[in-house]
């Protein structure tokens, strides 16, 4: 999931040499890998609601063929966006059990303002706000439902935290509260 981190920096979108790393295309058979940050900004429109979190608890990129088989083809099949280097040849569907995703990179430590309802932020130097920046981002990444060629929309603050932490108590937290 750090790639995604990486497009929402980059403006939402992958910078050319990004792409070419996470994307492998053998010239000789077609063959073609690409990274799972593709498979979910590049989702079907019917999961466009989801984010990153909850989209690689419950689905997984397959190929096409796999809908062929008789315990499969009953299953909903949801296709890639033709800007997905794989759109021709996979297709996702729902995992009969959920997972919990393994993320990559280094562990976030959880910044103690975060727990609280408060948008005050008393800052002591400019390293505490580039972590509580580096945090923020980490969030979107995982929470907000990221969709290639959209716009992140959040709401007013002064800092990414800020308008990050505004986001998540307005919206996460009062729907959260219904599942409790």
């Amino acid at each position: 999931m750090s790639t995604l981190i990486e497009w929402i920096r980059n403006g939402n979108k992958f910078s050319d040499t990004q792409c070419e790393t996470m994307t492998v295309v053998s010239a000789t058979d077609g063959f073609s890998v690409s990274n799972s940050s593709f498979d979910y900004l590049y989702r079907d429109k019917r999961l466009a609601s989801l984010c990153a979190y909850a989209f690689f608890t419950f689905y997984t990129k397959a190929p096409a063929r796999t809908f062929l088989r008789s315990e499969n083809c009953h299953l909903p099949r949801f296709d890639l966006e033709l800007a997905h280097p794989q759109h021709a040849t996979h297709c996702l569907m729902r995992l009969r059990q959920p997972r919990v995703p393994i993320t990559n990179g280094r562990a976030i430590r959880i910044p103690q303002c975060w727990t609280e309802r408060s948008l005050d932020l008393q800052l002591h130097s400019d390293e505490e706000l580039e972590s509580l920046n580096e945090f923020a981002l980490y969030v979107i990444s995982r929470y907000y439902p990221l969709i290639s060629g959209e716009e992140i929309v959040l709401p007013p603050g002064s800092t990414m935290y800020l308008r990050v932490k505004r986001w998540w108590i307005e919206v996460i937290l009062p729907n959260s509260e219904c599942l409790v």
